[in-house]
């Protein structure tokens, strides 16, 4: 390697360090731009930390979702769908996707419900700690003057001299950026990388406040220890007296007396680990108390609360198989299956197999299988002030999907009763009526007689008009086989 190439070799080493230093600086700038434990050192610190966590569980139940819309609506239409399905096999798959997504609705409303109770008892739990934390960040904020008329006689040996406390602001310990939210240090607050609690020690809060200390102004003999406060008799006995109008008394606010910070650090996660686990009650020994282990166990719970989610199944024979709602349903009323009290794996294997290919490969193989039944098939409901037919993907409420069932059902038993009244075939029709008419013959054969005491009274009736024996009834009664079918076109039309 020439020296020319020794030196560019050089230069371009220089220009990758060079490269690497900015890179690392720029990442060190980015994780200082959010905030960490160390960012918390003062009440006021610990008062926005835990108000901001209370924003944040507030956000997070608002944000639990509502949207069991899209499973209902599924088992809406699959409902009615297999209510009109006429094969057997057809209505109980299509059944079957009905109970599947009812289950996923009701299992993402119970998720719901339950997320929204643990984030309500996180929010209950830092209500003592927020307001620990605003009494701790109000004493700290409190300062105070000479009042306006500081001094008093009090009688012809002492004279008095009185403070008065600044006024405490705050809304000056809440630190927010442009858009409203909170910061601590002109950093956003990321809980996630922070690995305890801060709150406000409740036993040492009257340290937060600062000693108000009053400045006298003596004769310049005082030549004892500077700087160091002791006993009143210690700290002034080298002063000369002088009169009391030129002590004047002003405020001393050296460092020294401001109060200090009194914080106490709760481990909630395994570890000191956001991202693990929470530790039991018993196992955060920095709580005091067994309701104090409670209610920050509880906090811990509802910050780790995961957002419940629920996708409806795919309607491919792959997915709807592997549904318990879906093989459950299925094993109890297609004919394979229904009548067994127990099933064992190789019938549990054979129902899954069944369903994975009965159902469709894929989801063009169930449309083209299950479409024309779902959504291209029509059922009648009250809309719009009247009966009219809808596509069953149309219905979207609860009282249009039991509107168009009862329609359904209805329509169903009818056909069902006039199924069995009327006779199934031509020859079972004229063979009923010819069993009415032989019968009828032959009770004519019987009533024949010409005087009253010898007409039948059990199957004639003596017409005493006209002095005959007739069958009875024979001019008023319509026969069964008649009858039945006009009652039924009756109700059916009413």
């Amino acid at each position: 390697m020439t020296a020319t190439q020794q030196v560019k070799a050089v230069s371009f080493n220089r220009a990758l360090l060079t490269l690497a230093t900015l890179a690392v600086t720029t990442a060190g700038g980015s994780c200082q731009s959010t905030t960490t434990d160390d960012d918390i050192s003062t009440a006021c610190h610990v008062y926005t930390y835990i108000v901001n966590l209370q924003h944040e569980l507030n956000g997070l139940r608002k944000s639990l979702p509502n949207d069991e819309e899209a499973s209902r609506k599924r088992q809406r239409q699959y409902t009615i769908a297999a209510q009109l399905a006429e094969d057997q096999t057809q209505k109980c798959l299509i059944a079957a996707i009905a109970a599947d997504a009812a289950e996923m609705a009701d299992s993402l409303r119970r998720e719901a419900q339950a997320a929204s109770q643990r984030i309500t008892d996180g929010i209950e739990a830092l209500q003592p700690l927020i307001a620990e934390a605003a009494q701790a960040a109000a004493l700290s904020k409190v300062s105070f003057k000479m009042h306006t008329t500081p001094g008093a006689n009090l009688d012809n040996t002492a004279v008095a001299v009185r403070l008065t406390p600044n006024t405490v602001e705050m809304t000056k310990c809440l630190e927010k950026d442009e858009n409203g939210n909170l910061k601590l240090n002109t950093k956003t607050i990321t809980r996630q990388h922070h690995k305890k609690l801060k709150v406000a020690n409740k036993q040492q809060l009257t340290k937060e406040l600062l000693d108000p200390a009053v400045k006298l102004t003596t004769q310049a003999s005082c030549d004892n220890t500077q700087g160091e406060w002791a006993i009143w008799g210690t700290a002034a006995k080298s002063c000369s007296t002088t009169t009391p109008t030129t002590l004047a008394p002003a405020i001393h606010t050296p460092a020294e007396l401001n109060g200090k910070a009194q914080i106490t650090e709760h481990s909630l996660f395994k570890n000191d680990n956001p991202q693990a686990d929470c530790l039991s009650p018993d196992e955060i020994a920095t709580a005091t108390t067994p309701t104090e282990k409670t209610l920050l166990h509880s906090l811990c719970k509802a910050l780790k609360t995961q957002m419940p989610t629920a996708t409806p199944t795919k309607l491919q024979g792959e997915d709807l198989s592997n549904s318990p709602a879906v093989r459950q349903v299925a094993q109890g009323c297609l004919p394979n299956f229904m009548k067994k009290s127990k099933m064992e794996q190789r019938d549990l294997d054979n129902l899954k197999n069944f369903l994975k290919t009965t159902y469709g490969e894929s989801a063009a193989a169930f449309q083209a299988k299950f479409k024309h039944l779902v959504e291209e098939a029509e059922v009648q409901v009250y809309r719009d002030g009247e009966v009219k037919s809808v596509k069953i993907n149309t219905i979207t409420t609860p009282v249009e999907q039991h509107d168009a069932l009862n329609r359904l059902r209805s329509k169903q038993v009818a056909t069902k009763l006039a199924s069995r009244q009327n006779p199934a075939t031509t020859d079972q029709k004229e063979s009923g009526h010819k069993t009415g008419e032989k019968k009828e013959e032959q009770n004519k054969a019987e009533c024949v007689a010409t005087a009253e005491d010898k007409c039948d009274k059990t199957k004639c009736e003596w017409i005493k008009e006209k002095s005959k024996c007739k069958v009875k009834g024979a001019s008023a009664v319509i026969s069964a086989v008649i009858k039945a079918p006009l009652l039924l076109e009756f109700l059916i039309l009413a």
